[in-house]
């Protein structure tokens, strides 16, 4: 396994081609901070990550993602410039309280103070019920891909799958600007509540020593499957 942490360097402004040549190249970003990481802590031993990408011309929505776009055509979704405020703090903040493990501290730890702009655009997606405020997620662009940076949403609409309904968004709108390709961030090797990254169609993983690979899509009602088994503490959409 290669080191936990390498290659860190900040950068308040990248350009868009030089964006896609960093994601090609497995490297993510919080915020002004770029890293390539291989593993990270998880329930108290090292994990291997799994670095996603999809292939934008080879996705097909499943028929269960078909049906979130249906649950949902109630709720509005309004695409803006990313912003960080008390409003979002707080739908973050109570987010987060689904976490039992790995509990993130602050939003702007994930997209930085100044997210519209620096180190790359960002647009936001939020999602309304009526005029309430219940998920939002930050798609970082490029010149012809997108990073999907964060998504979180209130609790108390758990079962709307709210996680996939914006990276569904988000893939849309990837397409309609003509992008190629769409990066998730990563999952772990084994299984996990990450796993709801792995149910797309035209997904690659990141190989150290041979670049991208194609990735088999994790089944239908496979990840349901694992937490009813106990394997998964809970589903993360």
């Amino acid at each position: 396994m290669r080191a936990q942490l390498e290659n860190v360097f900040a950068s308040w402004a990248v350009a868009p081609v030089v964006m896609d040549q960093l994601w090609a190249g497995a490297w993510w970003h919080l915020g002004t901070t770029f890293f390539r990481q291989a593993a990270i802590p998880w329930r108290g031993r090292m994990e291997p990550l799994i670095h996603l990408r999809l292939r934008l011309d080879q996705h097909l929505p499943t028929s269960s993602q078909r049906r979130i776009l249906r649950r949902n055509r109630d709720l509005r979704v309004v695409r803006r410039a990313a912003i960080v405020d008390a409003q979002r703090r707080n739908l973050f903040d109570r987010h987060k309280e689904r976490f039992r493990e790995g509990v993130p501290q602050a939003l702007e730890d994930f997209i930085g103070p100044l997210p519209a702009r620096v180190p790359v655009p960002v647009t936001e997606f939020d999602v309304f019920e009526g005029d309430r405020l219940i998920a939002v997620s930050y798609l970082a662009r490029g010149e012809r891909s997108v990073a999907s940076l964060y998504g979180f949403f209130d609790p108390r609409f758990g079962r709307r799958s709210l996680g996939l309904l914006t990276m569904l968004e988000e893939i849309a709108f990837a397409r309609a600007q003509g992008c190629e390709l769409y990066y998730p961030g990563y999952a772990l090797l084994e299984a996990s509540s990450m796993d709801y990254k792995k149910r797309f169609h035209g997904l690659e993983s990141y190989d150290w020593e041979r670049g991208w690979v194609p990735y088999p899509r994790l089944e239908e009602g496979g990840l349901e499957r694992m937490v009813a088994a106990g394997k998964v503490q809970s589903v993360g959409d």
